[in-house]
């Protein structure tokens, strides 16, 4: 699915993969050998700021935990970067 196709107009925060290689973005994806499972990325706002982006995870491997997982490994990567506030939109 497109995202921007299931996105209500004016809400649609998606990046594509231009976005996604902007110097503001850290990205990260998830495989199980070779099957993307899902990924995340944080999007640096300010000095100690930051915003998730791009959570997805693969139809198949829902209600297993894995976007949790991707959560906690984004807010892991957070600290370890000193960003003390994270923001996410909902749309």
């Amino acid at each position: 699915i497109e995202l921007r196709s299931v996105s209500p107009a004016g809400s649609t925060h998606v990046l594509d993969i231009n976005g996604l290689k902007d110097q503001s973005i850290k990205f990260w994806s998830l495989w199980e050998d070779n099957k993307l499972i899902g990924c995340g990325a944080l999007k640096f706002l300010e000095k100690k700021h930051g915003a998730f982006k791009s959570i997805r995870v693969v139809d198949e491997f829902r209600k297993k935990g894995i976007g949790e997982s991707i959560i906690n490994h984004l807010i892991g990567e957070a600290k370890k970067i000193k960003i003390s506030k994270l923001s996410i939109k909902t749309g």
